[in-house]
């Protein structure tokens, strides 16, 4: 903000003498009438003489406020007339946001709890791996039904059914959980966000008495700029949910921290 009005005064400081005097005096004045109020409600002994001295303070720097903004208007002090009235409707609509949300969440009394209904666990997989290795574990512990869904791009030459039977299925018999149940959805333009979230919706239509939870397996790196570099397709799948998905359905971060697992020992 300095910085642009710099440039709007072509770097000529004195220009901007009215708009500190004026921007000093409404604060003078903002404050010397907040301490009225403050007496107002006060029930001190002598607050009806500091009120009339806050008061009379207010009167003054409110009469010399006014005075500076009709002088030295073309000088400046155009620009608070302006501003000042932008950022009080900006404040207040953030207020009433504010006031809205906090009307919708609260509640009138003690708390209603139900018993809690089933869980349907969903982890999107391109192929297996340290990351979906994860994400199962901590889908087996929100629930023992759990679905596998990987999209089937064209031109992808990976066996994916053969990869999971080889590297996942075995594991999940040793270790006595029940088996996923394994969903293909064919992409023929190569989308894969898309076919997911249509997925999505359909599971929670069908199942309007479970809650869906998605785990999405994300790569987290230490250097912000390999940052840009992954979990593109993880951050759209997540922001598509939370925007457009009902409060049935619950997003889960499966976080592989890449700088910790690669210093780790083998």
């Amino acid at each position: 903000m300095s910085a642009i009005l710099l440039i709007l005064f072509n770097g000529v400081t004195d220009k901007l003498i009215p708009l500190f005097a004026v921007g000093a005096f409404l604060a003078f004045t903002l404050s010397q009438a907040g301490m009225v109020v403050h007496w107002l409600r006060s029930k001190d002994r002598g607050a009806r003489l500091s009120m009339m001295i806050n008061g009379l303070g207010a009167l003054a720097t409110g009469v010399t406020f006014l005075i500076v903004i009709v002088t030295k208007f073309t000088e400046g002090a155009w620009l608070v007339v302006i501003v000042m009235p932008g950022l009080y409707l900006l404040m207040y609509s953030i207020r009433r946001h504010y006031d809205m949300i906090a009307g919708e969440v609260a509640i009138s009394g003690r708390l209603t709890l139900q018993t809690p209904s089933d869980i349907l666990a969903i982890v999107p997989v391109e192929t297996p791996n340290a990351l979906v290795q994860k994400a199962l574990q901590i889908a087996f512990g929100f629930s023992r039904r759990v679905q596998i869904l990987h999209i089937k791009q064209e031109n992808k030459q990976r066996d994916f059914v053969s990869e999971w039977n080889g590297h996942v299925r075995a594991s999940i018999k040793e270790a006595g959980l029940p088996e996923p149940e394994l969903v293909i959805l064919e992409s023929p333009y190569r989308r894969v966000v898309s076919p997911i979230l249509d997925h999505i919706w359909k599971l929670e239509r069908e199942n309007p008495d479970k809650t869906v939870v998605v785990l999405i397996p994300q790569l987290v790196e230490a250097r912000w700029y390999y940052r840009f570099l992954h979990n593109q397709r993880e951050t759209s799948l997540r922001n598509e949910l939370l925007l457009k998905g009902e409060n049935r359905i619950l997003v889960v971060n499966v976080p592989w921290q890449i700088e910790k697992h690669a210093a780790a020992p083998k």
